[in-house]
């Protein structure tokens, strides 16, 4: 049994060593394929927001990067302050009658970040990610009209968006966001 075994033994390494074999096409299309669409209805009941979203995926880099976990939340070793294109891809915002029908504007290549409804129902405001840069829209579902907000304060990762905790804007409205920082 042993000489058997050793006899054997010079051709397990060679079967091991598989080269790598791409997975089944219709494999791929699975995992590549966007996340399913997530509604949001305005706080007056007259709009719906369906938006679609990147997969979220983990890379070799992202499980490879020294972290620490404190309670349940991980914090990178080495941050990085990049601004990452990843998020919604697309976003429509209809009438609950279905006879108006807005589509948000995203610059080409670009994404969008986070999105929160006025408390009125009236606005909806957006944040789009597009060449390394964050920056706020709000849409005017009624009308259609899109307004870019630019502030001193608008700057890194903005992270959420905030009608309830006001804060003046050049065009007369009230909103906050909070910006972040990777650690």
């Amino acid at each position: 049994m042993s000489t058997a075994c050793l006899m054997f033994a010079p051709l397990l390494p060679a079967w091991a060593q598989q080269p790598y074999q791409s997975p089944p096409a219709d494999l791929v299309k699975i995992l590549e394929a966007p996340a399913n669409p997530i509604t949001s209805i305005s706080p007056d009941r007259r709009w719906v927001l369906v938006t679609v979203s990147d997969p979220r995926t983990i890379t070799i880099s992202d499980m490879a990067d020294s972290a620490y976990y404190l309670a349940g939340s991980k914090i990178r070793a080495n941050p990085d302050y990049r601004i990452e294109n990843i998020g919604i891809r697309s976003g429509t915002v209809s009438g609950i009658d279905g006879k108006i029908e807005r589509t948000l504007q995203v610059p080409a290549g670009g994404r969008i970040g986070s999105t929160a409804w006025s408390a009125g129902g009236d606005q909806l405001a957006y944040t789009t990610i597009s060449n390394g840069a964050m920056s706020v829209e709000i849409l005017d579902p009624a009308t259609g009209r899109t307004r870019h907000v630019t502030a001193f304060s608008l700057s890194g990762k903005i992270r959420d968006l905030d009608w309830s905790h006001p804060r003046v804007l050049p065009s007369g409205s009230r909103m906050s966001s909070t910006a972040r920082r990777d650690v």
